[in-house]
């Protein structure tokens, strides 16, 4: 697989410090527990298209005891342009596992050995099949955040790519604490690297962490920095030890998109990005390709 880069930055999944547990949540009446939103994004990029091809998948499930609200969205960002691809709402019953993702419609399910995910298809003239591999690394910075990586192919009519897949699972409880970013990157190959600002207290600032998997090894950093300079249209990352750094610019133009329905409330709008620039890793400098998400507010 070519060494190709990729940036995706996610915003505002928040969790409060009330439940140590996000299933924690599941248990109590309706009064005793705030709002909560169960979230899972795969974000695609491909490793060898030029330009490159990207695909965000957003699927949401909102706490209830007795029906749960879901949502199931996806873009697909081609020749500088963003397209919706997917667009469900509807109310299902409510499951022990709320991250598990379920059927619905024309959007089907392949599910195998330990209820892994083997194939998401949109049965569509114009739909699709996203088809990731077996888990290659996985860190839960927190029990509210769990942030995997696959290789995968996105397949359109006409159409089949090869790439990297981001599979992160995140709780939001209102009140919301802010609008925070993660970050993954990769080379396609042998770096993978993941920045995440998971969790935030009235008391304290969002920890700023970052895991790195390179050639088998893993490291982790408690703070870094993902900074936008907008006059520039950049980003730029860094790290107090300097042994990480990074500088991304947009390409083409970004997707806005509003809260999902099952958000809580004064959730953060997402805006998405195409960018390419470089990471530098104590000295050893890579180029980079592919997605920022951010939250605003």
């Amino acid at each position: 697989m070519r060494y190709t880069s990729l940036l995706l930055v996610f915003g505002c999944l928040a969790a409060c410090g009330r439940a140590s547990d996000p299933r924690a949540t599941a248990n109590g009446s309706e009064a005793d527990r705030p709002a909560t939103s169960y979230d899972r994004q795969l974000v695609f990029v491909s490793d060898s298209a030029r330009p490159p091809v990207a695909a965000v998948f957003h699927f949401t499930a909102a706490g209830g005891a007795d029906s749960v609200p879901r949502t199931a969205r996806a873009w697909l960002e081609r020749d500088s342009a963003w397209t919706p691809v997917l667009g469900m709402t509807w109310t299902g019953a409510p499951m022990r596992e709320p991250w598990r993702l379920v059927p619905h419609g024309s959007l089907r399910l392949v599910v195998g050995d330990g209820d892994e995910l083997e194939a998401l298809v949109y049965r569509a003239p114009d739909g699709f099949r996203l088809r990731p591999s077996p888990i290659i690394a996985d860190w839960s910075p927190t029990a509210t955040a769990r942030f995997r990586l696959r290789e995968a192919e996105f397949l359109l009519p006409g159409d089949r790519f090869a790439g990297m897949l981001l599979d992160i699972q995140t709780l939001t409880v209102e009140p919301d604490s802010g609008a925070l970013n993660e970050a993954f990157l990769t080379d396609g190959n042998e770096l993978h690297l993941v920045i995440a600002t998971p969790e935030a207290s009235a008391e304290s600032s969002p920890a700023v962490r970052a895991w790195l998997r390179l050639r088998g090894g893993e490291e982790t950093w408690d703070a870094v920095s993902l900074a936008r300079d907008s006059a520039r249209a950049a980003w730029r990352l860094t790290e107090p030890g300097r042994s990480l750094s990074g500088m991304f610019h947009t390409l083409g133009r970004e997707l806005v998109l509003a809260p999902e329905p099952t958000a809580p409330q004064d959730s953060a709008a997402v805006r998405i990005h195409v960018v390419t620039g470089w990471v530098e890793l104590r000295g050893e400098r890579h180029d980079v390709i592919g997605v920022v998400r951010r939250g605003t507010r």
